[in-house]
C-alpha cells in the first residue's frame, strides 16, 4: 500500500508540473491580451502586413521595430482586412 501512495503522488506532482508548463506556454488567455502590429516595415495600412502579438510584448516589439526599419519608405496602400482583429485562439495570439 505504501507503493502505491508515493506512485500515486508521483504521478500528481508530474501532472502538477505539466499543467503548469502548458500555461506558462500560453501567449494569451483572451482576446484582449493580444494585439495587432506590423510584420515587416510598414505594416498593413502602408501595403505591408500585420500580425498579432500579446499586449505584454508589445512596447519592446514596436521598438525593434523601429531599429530595423529607420529609413525605410512605405506606400499608400491599404492592404488590411477585415480579418484583422487580434484574437486569442488556442493560446496564441492571432488575426482573425
Amino acid at each position: 500500500m505504501i507503493g502505491l501512495k508515493k506512485i500515486s503522488f508521483i504521478l500528481f506532482l508530474i501532472i502538477l508540473i505539466a499543467c503548469a508548463q502548458i500555461k506558462e506556454e500560453r501567449e494569451c488567455q483572451q482576446d484582449t491580451d493580444c494585439v495587432r502590429v506590423r510584420e515587416d516595415c510598414c505594416g498593413c495600412q502602408a501595403g505591408g502586413k500585420s500580425i498579432s502579438i500579446p499586449k505584454i510584448n508589445e512596447a519592446d516589439y514596436i521598438s525593434q521595430k523601429e531599429k530595423e526599419c529607420g529609413d525605410v519608405f512605405c506606400i499608400q496602400l491599404y492592404a488590411c482586412t477585415e480579418n484583422d482583429d487580434p484574437v486569442c485562439q488556442e493560446g496564441r495570439c492571432t488575426l482573425a
